[in-house]
């Protein structure tokens, strides 16, 4: 069964270098995200009224989008995305404190997908002054989406709520498989439509893309290789049991059936055997007068 173990070793060889997956991270300036009220966000590199303050080169090409959801406000603020995909990643940066510098870095962001409520991210802060942000913080991230085209959005606040929300969006990154056999790659997209091609797998900035992406393949996977796998060993066994059973044939029509084990019976007819004569005696010469002859005389006594 050598064989049979090499095969399904090939066969998932073969899948798993198919199951390659491209990240295309979308920069905040990427012209495919739609903000909304236009002027409920400020480039966060061109805004003076802004309080966030950042260091630039810990974000995705240096930049950030900046919103902040007042108590009152009649329309929530949102960005969206179209993308074909199969996961999809929200990198914010985050506000640690309320007192250095003098910001509220509460936030209450919700996530939907084609429309549907698909989760929520909520954080109150604290007074502290040890570490004013944190950079590459993925706030929303989901490995399971069907493959295909779809759109998605990000809420910053929602009606009704009497919490200020503060967002600073760094990148959205999405993800699907490109069915090449090359090793993991990233693709930049800016707000000039050019790409950049990064074979390392991670876009610039701390953790901008959550090392997740690299096990989606792990979970895809076996949902197809278990029932292919089983399907191949069930003819591959049938396959060495009928080439068994050909070899056992070919065998008996050699050599003829065998008798090994068959019992061997003893003859029961006793040994000189008994010799019939006529009813006269019968006399031989005198040379074998000293051979005994055994005989049997049938008559009236």
């Amino acid at each position: 069964m050598v064989w049979v173990r090499r095969v399904h070793i090939l066969f998932f060889a073969c899948f798993v270098v198919q199951a390659k997956l491209v990240n295309v991270t979308l920069d905040d300036q990427d012209a495919g995200l739609i903000y909304t009220p236009s002027d409920a966000w400020a480039d966060g590199t061109d805004c003076r009224v802004c309080t966030a303050k950042l260091e630039t080169d810990k974000l995705v090409r240096g930049s950030w989008h900046d919103s902040t959801f007042q108590p009152g406000d009649k329309e929530t603020h949102k960005v969206s995305v179209s993308f074909n995909g199969t996961a999809i990643y929200v990198n914010c940066i985050l506000a640690k404190s309320t007192s250095n510098p003098p910001l509220d870095g509460h936030s209450d962001m919700r996530f939907f997908i084609d429309g549907a409520l698909v989760g929520r991210f909520a954080r109150d802060v604290s007074n502290d002054s040890t570490s004013t942000y944190e950079y590459g913080t993925t706030v929303y991230a989901n490995t399971s989406i069907p493959a295909g085209l779809h759109t998605f959005r990000l809420q910053n606040g929602h009606t009704n709520s009497t919490t200020q929300s503060l967002v600073l969006l760094d990148a959205i990154t999405y993800s699907y498989d490109d069915e090449q056999p090359d090793s993991s790659v990233t693709v930049y997209s800016t707000a000039t439509g050019s790409l950049v091609i990064s074979e390392t797998g991670t876009p610039d900035g701390e953790g901008a893309v959550p090392s997740e992406s690299s096990n989606i393949a792990s979970v895809v996977a076996p949902a197809i290789i278990v029932p292919l796998v089983l399907v191949i060993s069930i003819f591959a066994l049938a396959i060495y049991l009928r080439r068994r059973r050909r070899r056992r044939h070919s065998v008996v029509g050699e050599y003829g059936p065998s008798t090994w084990g068959q019992p061997t019976y003893a003859s029961t007819t006793s040994y000189p055997p008994a010799r019939l004569v006529s009813p006269v005696a019968d006399f031989d010469h005198s040379s074998r007068a000293s051979t005994p002859v055994f005989e049997t005389r049938v008559g009236n006594r």
